[in-house]
């Protein structure tokens, strides 16, 4: 059988679209396009082939700041169920839009091989991340996926909030919260072998490494008390 002429080559980097997205690295390396199917091939070997006829849509990603020209969502079918991955990073995203739309809309005949891009295949080994028992006491502001944040970089700017050369991360939202007289202390470390522990989280076991202290004061407007 002869092999497939290939009508375009370009790299990129594959992300899965689920929740649990942001905690797997980018797999990064090349695209292969044919009349029939689309090929990813990751610099660790790892891959996919897709068929033109089981994308369901291309489109532009769509993030908090709008459209992105360097980076595309894909919608596909597996099996009885929908899902979704982006490549990003390319160097010249209209041309490549324009270029895998085309090959998209001739509705070549295919099929999805069985190594199909699957979570369990491209996030590798990674255990299954248990649910908080501590969300049930608290209120979520945030739900959405962040995208394009590795883990370092969101512990570094904002758990840590260490950056030396930017305001402090905590600092700055309680000053735009109308908070006063804010202190943000450095970090405490625990000796090697021993922890940090509070009333509040020793219930289910909790205990930590560094911690620091953050004061702030705020003022009160109900009809209640009015003051700091």
């Amino acid at each position: 059988e002869n092999p497939p002429e290939i009508l375009e080559v370009f790299p990129c980097s594959y992300r899965l679209k689920e929740k649990t997205a942001f905690l797997t690295p980018n797999l990064h390396g090349r695209c292969f396009t044919t009349a029939d199917k689309l090929y990813f091939l990751a610099w660790d070997n790892r891959n996919f082939i897709l068929s033109w006829k089981d994308i369901i849509n291309i489109e532009k990603e769509k993030g908090l700041l709008g459209t992105s020209d360097n980076s595309l969502a894909f919608t596909y079918r597996s099996g009885n169920a929908t899902a979704s991955f982006s490549l990003s990073r390319l160097q010249s995203g209209d041309k490549i839009l324009n270029h895998l739309q085309t090959l998209h809309s001739r509705g070549r005949e295919g099929a999805i091989i069985p190594n199909e891009p699957k979570s369990a295949d491209l996030e590798g080994s990674l255990p299954s991340v248990p649910p908080d028992a501590l969300l049930k006491n608290m209120e979520i502001v945030v739900s959405k996926t962040i995208r394009n944040v590795s883990i370092k970089s969101l512990y570094e700017k904002v758990w840590a909030d260490n950056s030396p050369d930017k305001e402090s991360f905590y600092g700055s939202w309680l000053k735009d919260e109308d908070c006063f007289e804010i202190s943000t202390g450095d970090w405490e470390y625990a000796d090697s072998g021993a922890f940090f522990t509070n009333p509040w989280c020793k219930e289910y076991g909790e205990s930590y490494t560094q911690r620091r202290l953050v004061t702030f004061k705020f003022k009160r407007t109900t009809h209640l008390y009015i003051g700091p």
